[in-house]
């Protein structure tokens, strides 16, 4: 029960980044969308400032999501590398298959050691130890 309260403010703590998150990129785009169609003459300004801060802005949700998931999967101590560039890559699907993952192997131990179980290193010569 504890554990299970533990991962419920985790989500928590993601929703309450996420949801203003994704609201302001959804103003940004908006906003960078109609600065785009007034601009007679696309300046300096436009180019350098504009568009990057707008794809910034377009993907802040992928990376809020990548920065939850690199430290909940290195409190749990999975590849949190792996599983951050998952999150950039597939956003709230890489949350929902990174927590369905962990409830599977918190449900069936037992499966989930067979397969990581540790194989006993080959000797190279027989009398090694």
């Amino acid at each position: 029960m504890v554990k299970i309260m533990k991962i419920r403010k985790k989500i928590e703590v993601l929703l309450f980044w996420y949801v203003p998150a994704y609201i302001v990129a959804g103003l940004a785009a908006f906003v960078f969308a109609s600065y785009a169609k007034q601009v007679v003459d696309p300046s300096w300004i436009f180019t350098y400032i504009v568009i990057p801060l707008g794809l910034i802005m377009k993907h802040l949700d992928n990376v809020i999501i990548a920065i939850w998931l690199y430290f909940f999967a290195k409190q749990l101590h999975q590849k949190q590398i792996l599983w951050a560039l998952f999150g950039l890559l597939a956003n709230v699907f890489a949350v929902i298959l990174f927590l369905g993952l962990y409830f599977y192997e918190k449900m069936n131990p037992d499966e989930v050691d067979e397969v990581n179980a540790v194989q006993p290193k080959r000797k190279l010569f027989i009398w090694s130890k």
